[in-house]
This record gives structure tokens, C-alpha cells and sequence, in this order.
């Protein structure tokens, strides 16, 4: 088949020691399987704000799979009226680019969001009688509703309504709904007025354990972290590696380290890596502090020597709706790099910590709460070690990216 992925935000196969994630998992799963595939993604980079070629771009990455880039506005901030426009002008430029193509794809594979590259897509395959599948990545744009107090919610709703009937169109209209949870999947389907359909299924993220790094490549990585400040020692190591964004309480995680730092000799280190809006007021917050480190974006060879350092991985999303039905990609690489999980969270991350036994909760916006914990698992080492154990248990037998995206590859070949 001809295959076509529709997704931003994520990294492409030919940029320099990068992670693949969702949509790049997908992709060589259906190449190895012996279709082709076209993934459409903008020539923005969404977490270093960069433009990749300032153009639209086609990457042949080898035989049967290519990158189309779409050039686009571009962005400083993860919320604002650019980014609206920005996603705005990359469903129009999707939209002519697409027409263009000499072969039409058999199957078009979506996330939401993005709403505007969704409904270009939708109304692509319904002009071809292409079957859509959306992949819904996110409760967008309900979230919203819960980034602002109660009394100006009916305000709010108002202005996203249009969005909320794009959703309710593009939904409505697919081949089927893909949801990372049981929840997400339910979200979707009462959008669209959707009894549950034999095409609509929940598959999660999936993780690719990385491979072990030679000897002289793990020793330039820790080397580049002592220069950005992380020494690996004899405490615990707590690390939050991730977005800096409104989503996620750090000012908890650095104040929990002030609490910590009242401490003679505190056994628990508390490192954050990432990069985001809020980056500099969280390293600012935090200059100072014994107990807490801030570091910088890290490649992927960084970002796994940093974990493979760690004890514990901090999931410090809000408790909102968007979290609390989600697994998000986060407890993947905390439970394939073995660690234990600390979330305030609610929801689907709390019942998957307790009932599996991964960690524990802290309470939200709560700094004293965390940092209870955090001592209380480095006063237990044996529970630690133990949390750490069924971590990577039960990674390997429900979170695999292998078994997950051979059975997202059956189901497009099943649409298509």
C-alpha cells in the first residue's frame, strides 16, 4: 500500500541522534512491512523553534519512505495567536501540496492535533473516497477549558466552539479513532456521536528500548553533562526530562529542592532537562540550589546516559483531564530505562503506579509532599530496587513498540 502519516512535533529519521517517536516508530514498522510511506510534518521544529530547511522539502530518508516537509510560519511560544496561524497556514499549504502528488496514498493516518492539518486531511480522502484515520494525541482542545478559572469557562467555550465542531466533523467522518487509552478513545467517540466501531481501537505510544552506547560514546555523554553541571554521586537521582510548558509543575520540583537544601545532607538530587517557554524562570528559580540541577535540552545519547544515572522519574504533569486519561510518553521512558514513577497525577497514571506497584503519588502543587517522598524512597532502597524491578517488567510485556505499532500496522492494513 501507499501510506501516508500526517503528523507534526516529532523528530525525523535523518536529524542527528534523535529519538524516534510515535509517528517515526510507525513509519519503519509499515516500510518493513513492504508499503510505501509518505509522513507530511512541518519544516518547523517544534521544540528547538527552528526552521529545518525553510522550505518545502522532500527527504528521500531510503527506498519506499520519504519525508515531505511543509514549509511554514513558525513559532516562539506553544500557545498564542502565531501558533494559530501557523497551524492555520499548514492546513492550506498541506491542502495545495497534496493535490500535486502523481499517486494518491490508499490510507491516510492523522494525529490530533493538529485541528486545521486534520480537517485538510479529511476532506483530501473524502474527495478521493481515501479512508482517514485520526490518531488523537491530545484532549485539544477541551484542555483549554481547564488552563482557565471556572468563571471565565463559558467564555472560553465560546471561543473554541469552532474548534470543538471541527473535531465533532473530522471525527465523525474518519475510518476510525485510534486513542492512546481506553479514555482518549471514549473522548473521540462522544465527539463524534460515535457508537464504538470494529476499526476503532486503543493502541499506546510504545517505546524503543535504546541500544547500549559503546564505552567511548558513554563516557563523551557523561563527560558533556559534568560540563553542564550534572555529577553522578551517591544520592538518589529524581529527573524530569521534558517540555517545559505550562503543562507541567516544575516550580513544585524546584521548591521541593529548596525544602531539601534546608537539609545538612540531604541523600536526594533533583535534576530537570528540557527546554520550553518556562526554562529560564525554572533555571532562574533554581540558580543556587545544592539539591537541584537544570539542565539544557540533551540529545537522545545524553538524555540516556542521564537516566541510566537516575533512580527515579518524575512525572510532575497537572492533574487535569488531558493527564489524568492519558499514559503519556514520559512513563514510557521512565519504565523502559527502569526507573520508579512519581506523578501527582490522578487518573490513569496514579492506578497504573499503585496497582503495579512502579512508585508512588505525590500530592499536586504540593513542594512538602514531594519532597516527603523522594526521602522516604531514598531511606528505602530495597523498595526503590524493587519499584525498579516491576518497572521494567512491566514494560516489557504491555509497552513495546514492536508489538504495538505491528498491531497499529494490521489495522491500516486492514482500512486500507
Amino acid at each position: 500500500m501507499n501510506v501516508w502519516v500526517i503528523t507534526p512535533f516529532e523528530p525525523i529519521p535523518t536529524e542527528e541522534d534523535v529519538r524516534l517517536m510515535r509517528a517515526g516508530m510507525l513509519c519503519e514498522r509499515l516500510r518493513h512491512r513492504g508499503h510505501r510511506v509518505t509522513w507530511w510534518t512541518p519544516d518547523f521544529e517544534h521544540y528547538t523553534k527552528v526552521h529545518r530547511t525553510g522550505a518545502d522539502t522532500t527527504i528521500e530518508v531510503r527506498e519506499g519512505y520519504q519525508v515531505r516537509l511543509l514549509k511554514s510560519l513558525g513559532y516562539r511560544s506553544h500557545v498564542g495567536p502565531r501558533r494559530l496561524l501557523h497551524n492555520h497556514f499548514l492546513g492550506r499549504r498541506f491542502a495545495r501540496l497534496a493535490r500535486t502528488c502523481e499517486h494518491a496514498p490508499d490510507v491516510i493516518v492523522c494525529a490530533w492535533p493538529v485541528p486545521d492539518l486534520c480537517r485538510a486531511a479529511s476532506r483530501y480522502g473524502s474527495e478521493h473516497r481515501i479512508p482517514v484515520i485520526i490518531d488523537i494525541r491530545d484532549l485539544w482542545p477541551d484542555l483549554w477549558l481547564e488552563a482557565f478559572p471556572k468563571s471565565a469557562r463559558g467564555l472560553v467555550r465560546r471561543a473554541i466552539n469552532p474548534y470543538l465542531k471541527m473535531a465533532r466533523s473530522i471525527f465523525s467522518s474518519s475510518a476510525a479513532l485510534i486513542g492512546l487509552t481506553e479514555e482518549y478513545l471514549d473522548w473521540g467517540l462522544e465527539k463524534a456521536a460515535l457508537a464504538r466501531r470494529s476499526t476503532d481501537a486503543v493502541l499506546g505510544l510504545g517505546y524503543e528500548v535504546p541500544q547500549e552506547l559503546a564505552e567511548g560514546e558513554s563516557n563523551r555523554c557523561l563527560a558533556n553533562l559534568q560540563e553542564m553541571g550534572f555529577t553522578p554521586d551517591a544520592r538518589l537521582t529524581a529527573v524530569f526530562a521534558g517540555n517545559f510548558g505550562r503543562t507541567s509543575d516544575l516550580e513544585t520540583l524546584v521548591e521541593a529542592g529548596r525544602i531539601l537544601d534546608r537539609m545538612d545532607e540531604c541523600p536526594v538530587r533533583i535534576v530537570l532537562c528540557g527546554s520550553g517557554d518556562n526554562w529560564r524562570s525554572i533555571s532562574e528559580s533554581a540558580r543556587g540550589l545544592r539539591s537541584t540541577t537544570v539542565l539544557g535540552r540533551l540529545v537522545r545519547s545524553e538524555l540516556v546516559t542521564l537516566l541510566q544515572q537516575a533512580d527515579i522519574g518524575v512525572a510532575p504533569f497537572r492533574d487535569i483531564e488531558n493527564y489524568q486519561k492519558n499514559i503519556p510518553n514520559k512513563i514510557y521512558e521512565y519504565l523502559a530505562m527502569r526507573l520508579a514513577l512519581v506523578s501527582p497525577v490522578s487518573g490513569c497514571i496514579r492506578r497504573l503506579v499503585e496497582e503495579e506497584a512502579l512508585g508512588t503519588a505525590y500530592r499536586p502543587e504540593d513542594p512538602e509532599s514531594l519532597a516527603g517522598v523522594l526521602l522516604e524512597m531514598a531511606s528505602d532502597r530495597e523498595r526503590l530496587r524493587e519499584c525498579r524491578e516491576r518497572a521494567r517488567s512491566y514494560f516489557d510485556g504491555n509497552m513495546d513498540a514492536d508489538r504495538i505499532y505491528d498491531e497499529y500496522c494490521t489495522l491500516i492494513e486492514e482500512i486500507g
